[in-house]
């Protein structure tokens, strides 16, 4: 059914888009879709009950090639499937198959890069996520079952984390 959001407001100086309406467009027992209509655009929201489920997947061959984010979510058999991280594109050629930065997953280090802080999003064992910059021997002692690095971070513990703009990032 349809949510009265009310005129929620985003945040920064030169950003006006206003919730129209919200609806939730999927749901089960494990997870909740829900759209949301601004003035000129959609914008989806997913909600998770379980953080567990949540996988990262890989390109089946990273390090050399990388796999279109439809391709790997249908062959992994994703419910739904947000790009992570960033790929090294040499040449400009688009094959995306060297990751930049820090990749773990199912607990072991894919990509490591070297650096004294690492902007790091991901699960630990307990299914809790990990957002934040942490120093690379500590993000190795978290033992963390998926994470990736890259930034800039939207929102942290509930506050948006960009005040203005968009951190050099583009849209």
């Amino acid at each position: 059914g349809m949510i009265n959001i009310g005129n929620a407001q985003w945040a920064g100086k030169n950003a006006k888009p206003t919730i129209k309406e919200a609806e939730i467009i999927y749901a089960d027992n494990d997870i909740i879709v829900e759209e949301f209509k601004f003035s000129s655009f959609k914008g989806w929201m997913m909600l998770v009950k379980d953080p567990k489920s949540i996988e990262l997947g890989i390109s089946k061959d990273i390090g050399k090639k990388g796999e279109k984010l439809q391709a790997m979510s249908k062959r992994l058999g994703a419910f739904a499937a947000i790009n992570a991280s960033g790929f090294a594109d040499a040449g400009y050629v688009g094959d995306g198959g060297t990751t930049v930065g820090l990749v773990i997953n199912n607990g072991k280090v894919v990509n490591g890069s070297i650096g004294k802080k690492q902007g790091v999003i991901g699960f630990d064992k307990d299914g809790v996520l990990i957002v934040g910059e942490f120093p690379r021997d500590e993000v190795l002692d978290m033992e963390l079952e998926y994470a990736v690095e890259f930034r800039p971070f939207l929102i942290v513990n509930g506050v948006p984390s960009l005040s203005k703009g968009n951190g050099g990032w583009g849209m």
